[in-house]
């Protein structure tokens, strides 16, 4: 599958490094979605391992729209990447229920980030 190449420096407004957007797995989306289009830089272990993870994904597709529509071409980078992004809107649907039902950083052992382990096979 070719991804297009997007033109960086459409992104420089938007808050990538901000602390609420920024980690490992952001990064990889956003770099992803920018930059080599045969991702041979891709680091195919810096997928969402948590919740932590997951808001930061969330909020930086937030950001970025465009990528979440194209989310799905991440499957490409690995097995773990292909649940995640299959399953995506069950996560956001669990991540919605358990800070409705926890509150804000209350959930973190709950639903959603058991649900995240149980797709990545983690205990």
């Amino acid at each position: 599958m070719q991804c297009p190449k997007l033109n960086k420096q459409e992104y420089v407004e938007k808050p990538l490094y901000k602390k609420d957007v920024y980690g490992l797995s952001s990064k990889t989306i956003f770099k992803f979605m920018t930059t080599d289009p045969n991702h041979r830089s891709i680091d195919k272990d810096h997928h969402p391992y948590d919740v932590d993870d997951f808001e930061r994904n969330r909020a930086l597709l937030l950001c970025y729209p465009e990528f979440r529509a194209r989310l799905h071409e991440t499957s490409i980078i690995s097995h773990q990447w292909k649940n995640l992004v299959e399953n995506w809107d069950n996560i956001e649907k669990l991540y919605n229920q358990d800070y409705q039902k926890y509150g804000d950083g209350n959930f973190y052992k709950k639903e959603c980030c058991q649900y995240i382990r149980s797709l990545l096979k983690l205990k």
